[in-house]
């Protein structure tokens, strides 16, 4: 709590290496912060904690409207493997558009197969092509074969970046 940006910063980091799940709610707390470098440290140590409310938080946390943290958190949330999926899907509903496209490009880099069969719901029932792109470029890095078919029909997709998508995934 002080008034100085790097005190908070170093203190959300050192809450991270203490590994505590006392620190989970601090550090989502600190996802508010004004200052980026503070926001960063936190999503990092809640990373590092992993577990349940620490990887939902960060999930939420990609409704913010600095697309910039989005990113790192994505990259976070990435390193985290299966659990990051668990709480992307969980949290699905409460996603705005941003977010759930940063969400699904988690999924790919992730590169675990419990995501594909969400994905494959995104690419066959999304109304959002951007949405359906990114399911299909995800459901590329992931590489499973059962996906084969339906990016095939992908292919015939009205949006052409959809299409684009499919096809490299291919």
């Amino acid at each position: 709590n002080s008034p100085r940006w790097w005190r908070r910063a170093e203190a959300a980091e050192n809450l991270g290496l203490a590994r505590s799940v006392r620190a989970v709610e601090p550090l989502v707390a600190v996802l508010d912060d004004p200052v980026p470098e503070v926001r960063l440290r936190a999503a990092r140590a809640l990373g590092g904690l992993g577990g349940h409310a620490a990887l939902g938080s960060l999930v939420e946390a990609l409704a913010r409207p600095d697309r910039l943290s989005a990113l790192r958190i994505a990259d976070i949330l990435a390193s985290a493997g299966r659990e990051a999926v668990a709480q992307i899907v969980e949290r699905w509903e409460s996603l705005d558009v941003p977010a759930r496209h940063a969400a699904v490009e988690v999924l790919g880099q992730v590169r675990d197969l419990s995501a594909v069969p969400f994905l494959l719901t995104c690419l066959r029932e999304s109304e959002d092509p951007e949405l359906r792109a990114r399911a299909a470029h995800a459901l590329g890095l992931l590489a499973d074969p059962v996906a084969g078919e339906d990016l095939v029909r992908a292919l015939e997709d009205p949006r052409w970046p959809v299409r684009a998508m499919a096809a490299k995934a291919l």
